[in-house]
């Protein structure tokens, strides 16, 4: 063992060692004669040879970068791409050198297949359009396949557990970040609606900071039920994004968090009248916390309420299900519900806050029906490689997830989809490894 090390050792270190150094001084070489594009190359090769050095690095940047809405500080517009795409490239690029080394997780496969084909049918089934022919459909392709890219990696366990963490603090990041921005006076950190609602944003527009509050907050309960010795640091990480969650005002994500809260409710009260009386008090405690958070803030939910039960969703959902109706097989195509507006609906509406009604606007019933089948079987398959005592919670999670999907945009918002993908990645690289250590398997 000791001599095949050594010789190992020998024969890559001047190897390693004399590519970069090669690679080096040929850069630098070039480089004098054409600087910039020099500039741009080494950029690359460095980003390339990171990913393949440490690859999990850039995976935590990358999730980190999570947390802030780009578009919120920097608006741009090339050949039809906003920031976020930009930001969707730029992650997918990372992740290329990842899978040549670690590989993916065909299982999870399924929505990134779907997509393609989806592309292929907006282009001969769907009926597209005049504004949204040409491109179109390819750049709502890449912006909506890319973040599914983070479902399929394959991590090893060490980096998924790091990454759940990543996902809990995103709430706590994009709040610093805000903060941070608000004081250089770039944004503000708080907004206040026409209704006079305040409402908490961070480093994003408040639906979205909810949206990454909603991911962490289930994500930090998850993990109370999964590592016990550690719950008192995952509630205090639960508080903090659930206050985070009521500060921003959104009502959709409070009401997707319902079936969790259910199941946590149900699950302590069972484990109580099984004579478990300690299992009441973190319960309770946890639970009374919540309450007061909530109802110090119901003074501005009512607020929002007077003026809107639905802030004028009813009305778009009403006209896109409207204009879907007019090509219900195959829909009108990737991207078409971003030019459905005419005019007629609020232009805050760009799309209809509802994402089966938005793909089945894009995509018709054969389309819409293929997305979400798929994305069920990613749901399935992570639930069986979960313990026991989280899959209660994980259907609730999911649940919850379907439902914050009736108001609002989960699919196509980089602040949900992105981490929801990273999140259920780590879920199932975890849940394997221990499925198959139970099962005698050592994990690869």
């Amino acid at each position: 063992m000791l001599g095949r090390k050594t010789s190992s050792t020998l024969f890559d270190f001047p190897v390693r060692q004399m590519s970069l150094i090669v690679t080096a001084i040929v850069l630098s070489t070039i480089a004098v004669f054409i600087p910039i594009p020099m500039v741009i190359l080494v950029f690359g090769v460095f980003i390339f040879v990171s990913c393949l050095r440490f690859p999990h690095y850039l995976g935590y940047i990358s999730v980190v970068s999570f947390a802030i809405s780009f578009q919120k500080y920097i608006e741009i517009s090339i050949a039809g791409m906003d920031i976020n795409s930009f930001q969707k490239l730029g992650l997918f690029a990372m992740m290329i050198p990842i899978f040549l080394r670690d590989g993916g997780i065909r299982k999870l496969s399924a929505p990134t297949f779907v997509f393609i084909y989806l592309l292929f049918q907006s282009y001969f089934l769907s009926s597209l359009p005049l504004d949204n022919r040409g491109l179109g459909p390819m750049k709502a392709f890449i912006g909506l396949v890319i973040p599914f890219v983070f479902l399929f990696i394959n991590w090893k366990v060490n980096v998924s557990k790091k990454i759940i963490l990543l996902i809990m603090l995103l709430p706590m990041v994009s709040v610093l970040f805000g903060f941070l921005l608000s004081m250089a006076n770039m944004a503000p950190f708080i907004g206040i609606e026409y209704s006079g609602a305040v409402r908490l944003q961070g480093a994003n527009i408040a639906a979205h900071l909810a949206m990454l509050g909603f991911i962490g907050f289930v994500a930090a309960m998850i993990e109370v039920s999964r590592n016990p010795d550690k719950s008192l640091a995952f509630y205090a990480i639960a508080v903090v994004n659930f206050v985070i969650i009521v500060g921003s005002g959104t009502r959709g994500a409070l009401i997707a968090l319902a079936p969790f809260v259910i199941v946590y409710v149900f699950e302590h009260v069972r484990k109580f009248l099984r004579g478990r009386i300690l299992a009441i008090l973190p319960f309770i405690s946890f639970l009374a916390v919540m309450v007061v958070i909530f109802f110090h803030q119901l003074n501005n939910y009512k607020v929002r309420q007077s003026t809107s039960l639905l802030s004028g969703r009813d009305e778009a959902w009403s006209y896109f299900l409207k204009g879907a109706k007019e090509t219900p097989v195959f829909g009108k195509g990737l991207g078409s519900v971003l030019v459905g507006n005419d005019g007629t609906l609020y232009g805050g509406f760009v799309v209809p806050h509802n994402e089966y009604i938005r793909f089945y606007y894009d995509c018709g019933i054969v389309g819409a029906t293929l997305l979400f089948v798929s994305l069920f079987l990613i749901f399935a398959r992570v639930y069986r490689v979960q313990e026991k005592r989280i899959r209660g919670y994980y259907l609730a999670f999911i649940l919850g997830v379907l439902i914050y999907s009736i108001s609002d945009n989960t699919l196509s918002t980089n602040q949900f989809i992105m981490p929801l993908c990273a999140y259920l990645n780590a879920l199932y690289i975890i849940g394997r490894e221990k499925a198959q250590v139970g099962k005698g398997v050592v994990p690869i």
